[in-house]
């Protein structure tokens, strides 16, 4: 065990939280290098990992959900994740019984506690609270003392509200529920939690479960299996998509089929290819709730929210999309069209090529080369270039603050 107490995480003195937990960080660092294990940095290098495919696309899975079997209750997991998982545990449980290697103190058993959550069910719940965030302005805010607004004059009025400082973290996209704070690693349907109740605040209990005599066993064990630990949480373990274990168990030993092509067909779905009607859908929802209570017993047409222009939906769809990944930001929002910030010029001439695709195919939202799939692609480009110059700042040491979800 470690015989040094960390108290990152219950301290009350930010000086001596920070120093803390830079304490811990150097900790944890120098134990990865003693136990020659490998770890995934869950926090900062690969704070996306399973959100993001190979060409920074923002992915969600398409899962075939399975038991973990008796012993973890109504556990379920990805089909390819509980195969790996139980792998590495039968083998476990068979060399302690054989051997006696010892089985870390804080995992009885190596029973799974939790894997998979549903983000569409999390989603869901998410818009719930980001409708009542951006809705205050218009009830008690800024907004409600003016007159009854028409949809168009609504949404204006919305676009401005998402870049007030205190809203940063709400979004509207299911993508931007992706990179948002709420996101959970469980659903990427990559993890297997081992213990959930343990705080990952807290870093002494972090620091006593890598220093347990045992652990490095545990971890060696795992990452022969596939799976890394997460350096967050030592208590669950992350598959690893690289191993060649894992490939193969995917592919299920037919090599023909090149892995990440595979993987994403079979396996991930890219939610920004539906985000645009999700974005209209919730306009539209956060419009008649207004209505509702601001004119109460009329009723609201039809036409009044149908009548709104395809290219102005654009426009917001794109609005949303680039500030979600920190491209667009206040300032830029609020410059002017006569000097506009590098960010808003550059807003404004993405938008201008989607509005002559959309138009050189007939309003088709969806080809293959149309809207969609152009700002998809624009915006795994500036997710790339921000993870990048993030991870190279943080090589450096400089500020990696730049990255913001």
């Amino acid at each position: 065990m470690s015989t040094r107490r960390f108290r990152g995480g219950i301290t009350n003195n930010i000086q001596t939280e920070v120093r803390e937990r830079r304490s811990y960080f150097e900790f944890i660092q120098q134990k990865k290098l003693e136990l020659g294990i490998n770890f995934l940095d869950t926090v900062h290098e690969s704070k996306l990992y399973g959100f993001i495919d190979e060409n920074y696309n923002i992915v969600e899975p398409n899962p075939e959900l399975v038991s973990f079997g008796e012993y973890s209750g109504n556990i379920v997991g990805q089909n390819f994740l509980v195969s790996a998982y139980n792998s590495f545990r039968d083998y476990y449980l068979q060399k302690s019984q054989d051997v006696g290697i010892e089985i870390p103190q804080y995992f009885p058993g190596l029973v799974v506690k939790k894997s998979f959550e549903d983000i569409n069910e999390n989603y869901e719940r998410y818009q719930t609270l980001v409708s009542q965030v951006m809705l205050d302005p218009f009830l008690v805010g800024r907004f409600a003392d003016m007159e009854q607004m028409n949809f168009s004059s609504f949404i204006s009025k919305l676009n401005e509200v998402l870049f007030d400082e205190d809203k940063k973290n709400y979004k509207i996209p299911k993508t931007g529920y992706i990179l948002s704070p709420y996101a959970k690693v469980y659903e990427t349907g990559l993890y297997v939690d081992l213990a959930p109740e343990l705080d990952p605040s807290i870093d002494y209990v972090k620091s006593e479960i890598v220093s347990d005599s045992s652990f490095q066993c545990f971890g060696e064990i795992a990452n022969q299996f596939g799976f890394l630990i997460d350096q967050n949480c030592p208590w669950r373990l992350v598959l690893d998509l690289k191993s060649p274990n894992v490939q193969s168990n995917i592919l299920n030993k037919d090599f023909s089929r090149p892995f990440s092509a595979f993987y994403s067909s079979t396996y991930l779905m890219k939610p920004g290819l539906d985000d645009y009607w999700n974005v209209k859908s919730f306009y539209k929802r956060m419009y008649i709730e207004y209505f509702r209570l601001k004119m109460p017993g009329v009723s609201l047409l039809a036409s009044a929210l149908d009548s709104y222009p395809e290219e102005s939906w654009i426009e917001c769809y794109l609005l949303n999309r680039l500030r979600d990944l920190g491209f667009l930001k206040n300032p830029d929002f609020f410059s002017s069209d006569e000097s506009p910030t590098p960010q808003k010029t550059a807003f404004k001439n993405i938008l201008t090529d989607c509005l002559e695709r959309f138009n050189i195919l007939n309003r088709e939202m969806s080809h293959g080369s149309g809207v969609l799939t152009y700002i998809e692609s624009v915006c795994a480009n500036i997710l790339k270039e921000r993870i990048e110059l993030f991870l190279e700042n943080r090589r450096s040491n400089a500020d990696s603050s730049i990255f913001v979800y």
